[in-house]
């Protein structure tokens, strides 16, 4: 067992905070993206930096969406679908990624970062956020209107997900193409919105392929990302071949440890193979307003034992951080779940 877990903050907006301007102003410079993740790097320490903001408006704004104007504190949002399932397009064409909306900031950004930190002995990995089908569907169809369609079985929003699967395959084939790692977010898809049937037959298979894309690629990690409570579909993301899945603070963790368990480990002569994927286990940000308090570090440390114990690597996470998330609370969180997670792994040893 390992005696120190890995460590992986989710840093959005507060990125923009840590450098003292709005996220609006951050999601649309690549130099200021650049300061953001070095100062994410410098604050936190963690093993990986995701070169993402509002990651889930990049690929409906370069189709033409228009965004909210973004506050101080908080990351713009899609005015309005595109689209209803009744008005798709005839032809839903891939845009050329390197010639539309942000995604030219972000690989650039992304290159620079990793290339700045290359010297850096504990220099994390370098990971550019992409959005998965369903996420993308609705972004531009609308939320409602997905569901909707996906629970009625309507053949628009399976033309719909074939359009984002090419589009998110596009977009990760750009980015693995300029030697970078990307990191898949999909959480428009998790349980409750979308069922574990629907997740298993109508989503599964498409997340299956991009993680065989990265893998084709040589990406030998491979993180996708549904928050939520996902306990009911954990064999299905193991099996899109995802080597990392969140555990979100929504969710049970002695239920999902035993559903990881139940999916992945194989009986062989040699005895049992252990899983295959890192689990992140995340806090609910709420937890971090304050100095951390003893329970909360007991029961966070409780948690990342659950999987230890069993064989499965372990990450700590937390949920989004809020712009305006005091670091050293983070800090202080992560420092003493690190340091009695270390004391547990020794009397278990």
């Amino acid at each position: 067992m390992s005696s120190r877990p890995g460590w992986e903050p989710a840093v959005y907006e507060h990125k923009a905070a840590l450098i003292g301007v709005s996220p609006g102003e951050l999601i649309a410079s690549e130099e200021l993206l650049v300061r953001a993740l070095i100062a994410e790097h410098e604050t936190y320490h963690a093993d990986a930096l995701t070169v993402g903001v509002d990651i889930y408006n990049v690929e409906a704004e370069a189709l033409g969406a228009r965004l909210t104007a973004a506050t101080q504190t908080s990351c713009p949002e899609v005015v309005a679908p595109l689209w209803t399932l009744d008005s798709l397009p005839a032809r839903l064409s891939v845009p050329e990624i390197a010639e539309h909306g942000r995604f030219g900031i972000l690989l650039d950004a992304a290159a620079r970062v990793r290339n700045a930190l290359c010297g850096d002995a504990q220099a994390p990995r370098v990971r550019v956020a992409a959005s998965g089908p369903f996420s993308i569907a609705t972004k531009l169809v609308g939320t409602e209107e997905a569901l909707i369609g996906l629970v009625s079985g309507e053949q628009e929003i399976y033309r719909l997900l074939g359009f984002t699967t090419d589009y998110a395959a596009a977009w990760l084939a750009a980015i693995v193409d300029r030697q970078l790692e990307a990191v898949v977010f999909d959480s428009a898809a998790s349980p409750p919105l979308v069922s574990p049937a629907l997740y298993r037959d109508a989503i599964a298979p498409r997340h299956r392929m991009l993680m065989s894309l990265l893998a084709s690629a040589g990406q030998r990690v491979r993180p996708l990302v549904l928050g939520g409570d996902t306990v009911g579909i954990v064999a299905d993301l193991i099996g899109t071949g995802a080597t990392s899945i969140v555990c979100d603070y929504a969710a049970h963790a002695g239920a999902f440890v035993d559903e990881v368990l139940r999916a992945s480990t194989v009986i062989s002569a040699d005895g049992p193979v252990a899983p295959p994927v890192t689990v992140r286990r995340n806090i609910d940000p709420a937890a971090l307003d304050g100095d951390p308090h003893e329970p909360v570090i007991d029961g966070f440390t409780d948690d990342l034992f659950a999987f230890a114990s069993k064989g499965i690597p372990v990450v700590i996470g937390t949920g989004i951080l809020p712009y305006s998330q005091k670091p050293e609370h983070v800090s202080a969180f992560r420092d003493r779940v690190a340091e009695r997670y270390a004391e547990r792994s020794a009397v278990y040893r």
